[in-house]
């Protein structure tokens, strides 16, 4: 499994490297978004610092909210359902089906 991993990282990084000319120049691209890019970027790196204290379930759980809820403004109800929901679902997967181990935290979860 780690070889294809590896395998479609290199296959993708290589499209993008094929699709760059396409791209606007440097000095060309938008700017305006680069506040709402600095709180996805600090969310993220707070998350990852986290993430062996908390173990996976609480961390992803608590980033996919503040990212629905603080950054992108969604309603409290569909945010909660959103991290929960993925973070299961992602649980499920990465523990259960592909035997990966996730940290379970401080809290046993």
């Amino acid at each position: 499994m780690p070889t294809l991993i590896i395998g479609l990282m290199i296959l993708f990084g290589l499209a993008l490297v094929a699709g760059a000319g396409a791209s606007p120049r440097w000095a060309e691209v938008e700017w305006s978004d680069f506040p709402h890019a600095l709180r996805v970027i600090a969310v993220a790196a707070i998350a990852t610092a986290l993430y062996t204290v908390l173990g996976f379930i609480l961390t992803i759980s608590l980033m996919l909210f503040t990212l629905a809820f603080v950054v992108e403004r969604k309603r409290i109800v569909p945010a909660a359902t959103l991290s929960v929901g993925v973070t299961l679902l992602a649980y499920y997967l990465f523990d259960s089906l592909l035997k990966s181990p996730l940290p379970r935290g401080v809290l046993g979860f």
